[in-house]
């Protein structure tokens, strides 16, 4: 990939127009503040402007809110810019806290953030929303492809800020015609068509069957200096996202269930690093008095370490508090036809013998599970992920169950929170953590371990 091209889709116009918001605000607040009460000079608050514009958008950039290609959605626009702004007014209040001698009035520095915060969002909304008005700026397109592809190319490009002017279409072959409005012709009539029209770019919205008979058209748009864009439907993948990306000079089209979102993947390792740190804390403190309760009730280690599976089949050494007899796994062979769970992927069953006095308190309590800190802490399991099987059940694993090993298990997650030892159906299991795969983000792990807590005060589905 060409580095002049990293940044194609770059919308400058918004970052402008993020500033331009911001600048007011600056000024609009010192007018407002200055006839209410007294301010220092203007220019003795400026270093609070150039700390707040730079981490404002700092920030809105990493949430790729200056890509064309961002979804234009109205709780997205608040979200980040709020967000953006938080961080932004937290910086600044620690630089107030931890500098001496800064010039700082609290009226005037929270009503700036107030005024900015509304400001950006309004100016955000009417540019977005008004882009039609600038018809005459925009890049006049020819989309030339087959009726699905074009519909759904068409469909997200409404929800960008990519500002295009359609000015025709043109058909591909015979077996997929087009009902778009105004048809140029076909795309043996291309050159004639890019010779008789105003053309800027012309797109190929083509699918898995159309890649190779396009390769002529293509040359032929090099050949006469007009970009071609590629918008390839060549998978019908229903979860799949992708990301296209390039590597030296060739482009690199990457199809992922999973998120590859470094600087989120990164918050979440604090995020588990922190509360596995906190966890082992209680851990030691609790290992004084469960030890000697655990080893009194029965033979065995008061620690239990079992082998596991986790991300993308990584064997890993889980740790419990012991809460089974020594033997447990022997008599498992006895008591299958006991499972509870449908089709045997899992062995879960009422009033287990193997539970030991002790091992049934534990339980009920998920103290058995504080152990595992170790393992977050480690890397070999998160906070929050899904349940980590053992190898026995990953060995019975139809094609799309693997999808629950391709993050990293978690001590807790979707199905602890909606039933626990509740759930008997397997499928059932496995759709609550693909849904939290799909769904994830630092958000919603902070939500499951607040309910995770709930459940455990609550006791429910306790086992």
């Amino acid at each position: 990939m060409h580095k002049f091209n990293n940044n194609s889709f770059f919308h400058f116009s918004m970052l402008f127009c993020d500033v331009a918001a911001v600048i007011i605000s600056f000024c609009l607040s010192y007018q407002i503040v200055g006839n209410i009460i007294e301010l220092h000079e203007f220019k003795s608050f400026f270093w609070m402007f150039l700390i707040f514009i730079a981490l404002y958008t700092s920030t809105m950039n990493l949430y790729n809110m200056y890509n064309k290609l961002t979804f234009t959605y109205y709780d997205r626009i608040i979200r980040n810019v709020f967000n953006s702004v938080l961080i932004a007014t937290l910086s600044i209040l620690l630089m107030i806290y931890f500098q001496s001698g800064l010039s700082y009035s609290r009226h005037f520095f929270f009503t700036f953030i107030g005024i900015s915060f509304l400001l950006v969002i309004s100016f955000r909304t009417y540019f977005t929303y008004s882009k039609k008005r600038t018809i005459g700026l925009r890049k006049r397109v020819l989309v030339v492809g087959v009726q699905n592809v074009i519909e759904k190319f068409e469909y997200y490009v409404n929800k960008t800020n990519v500002n295009i002017d359609i000015i025709g279409y043109v058909e591909l072959n015979s077996e997929s015609p087009l009902t778009n409005s105004p048809l140029l012709g076909k795309i043996t009539d291309l050159e004639q068509i890019l010779r008789q029209h105003v053309v800027d770019e012309v797109f190929f919205a083509i699918g898995d069957k159309q890649v190779t008979s396009i390769e002529n058209h293509v040359a032929l748009c090099e050949n006469m200096g007009v970009t071609s864009r590629l918008i390839l439907d060549l998978y019908s993948l229903s979860v799949s996202k992708s990301h296209f990306t390039g590597i030296g000079t060739l482009p690199m089209l990457t199809l992922h269930t999973v998120s590859l979102n470094d600087f989120q993947l990164y918050f979440k390792r604090i995020l588990d690093l922190i509360g596995s740190i906190v966890g082992i804390l209680i851990t030691a403190f609790l290992f004084i008095f469960l030890y000697p309760l655990i080893k009194l009730d029965s033979k065995g280690p008061a620690l239990f370490a079992q082998k596991r599976v986790g991300i993308n089949g990584r064997v890993f050494n889980i740790y419990k508090f012991r809460t089974m007899q020594i033997d447990a796994e022997q008599q498992k062979q006895k008591l299958m036809n006991e499972n509870k769970v449908d089709g045997g992927f899992m062995f879960k069953m009422n009033n287990d013998p193997r539970v030991t006095r002790v091992g049934q308190f534990l339980r009920r309590t998920s103290l058995d599970e504080l152990p595992q800190f170790f393992n977050i802490f480690l890397g070999h399991m998160s906070l929050v992920g899904t349940r980590p099987p053992t190898l026995d059940e990953v060995k019975r694993y139809e094609t799309h169950h693997y999808r629950r090993i391709s993050i990293k298990p978690g001590l807790t997650g979707m199905w602890q929170i909606t039933g626990r030892s509740e759930i008997t159906n397997f499928d059932q299991v496995v759709k609550l953590d693909t849904e939290y795969i799909d769904q994830w983000s630092i958000w919603l792990d902070v939500k499951i371990i607040i309910k995770t807590i709930m459940v455990v005060f609550n006791r429910k589905g306790a086992y």
